[in-house]
């Protein structure tokens, strides 16, 4: 390739892709046309890439084939893909965070009750997955991306995981916040055994996700007992309320 057209397509990339990590559900169809909105779902598509490419950077004088070479070749457009799939997964996180729709939840989860679910956490990740690959993500970015941005969402859903055990009319409601953190601490073990993979490809290994053997069987023994005072709690607790 000649270094004229070299040194235009390294200019037109430079702002190919958009700064917000927006999309839209349209995406969900994958759709063909050559429009910006529709860059999230072909992202991984090199040749749909150097099509849009050129239209959108009027690049009709060089020919597709080149275009298509560049990007296959260049690391800087790998670069400043990647950067835009990571701004996508931090847009769908804060998406997702502030109540938006349309994203998919496992019915295994409690489907759109999910929030209400001892199994929230487990389902805010999954449909971070489920959604972002449902409109041709690259799964491993999308792994990426949740790992890099974990204390966005991971602390907040476990600890609404940890209250959505317990029914929220029910004086059995714990406030010890040892027993919270304790549950946080096998919650967070859990979800290192999990992600392991993952975690320690792009997150941050937390003292909690490495306990020794010993601490893990006391924390779950620990655990076990809080869970039978707390059900003995209710018990009692339903009892008196039948008799009154």
């Amino acid at each position: 390739m000649e270094s004229i057209k070299t040194i235009k397509l390294e200019n037109a990339i430079k702002d190919f892709f958009p700064q917000t990590g927006r999309w839209t559900s349209s995406c969900f169809d994958k759709p063909k046309d050559y429009l910006v909105a529709n860059l999230p779902c072909h992202l991984r598509d090199n040749k749909w890439l150097a099509v849009m490419l050129q239209k959108q950077e009027n690049l009709n004088w060089i020919n597709i084939d080149e275009i298509y070479e560049f990007i296959c070749a260049s690391e800087v457009f790998k670069d400043l893909r990647h950067a835009y799939e990571l701004r996508i997964v931090n847009w769908q996180i804060n998406y997702m965070l502030n109540n938006g729709e349309n994203w998919l939840v496992d019915e295994n989860y409690g489907g759109d009750f999910y929030m209400f679910y001892p199994t929230c956490d487990l389902a805010f990740r999954k449909g971070i997955v489920d959604t972002l690959a449902a409109i041709g993500m690259d799964y491993e970015v999308i792994e990426e991306g949740i790992e890099k941005n974990a204390e966005m969402w991971r602390d907040r859903y476990m600890q609404m995981a940890f209250y959505n055990q317990f029914n929220p009319q029910s004086s059995a409601i714990p406030e010890d916040k040892d027993y919270l953190n304790k549950w946080m601490q096998l919650r967070k073990y859990q979800y290192y055994e999990q992600h392991k993979d993952a975690v320690d490809k792009y997150g941050n290994i937390t003292p909690e996700m490495q306990l020794s053997d010993k601490a893990l069987t006391e924390l779950k023994i620990y655990l076990a007992q809080k869970s039978a005072e707390i059900n003995a709690q209710t018990h009692s607790f339903n009892q008196l309320a039948y008799k009154l």
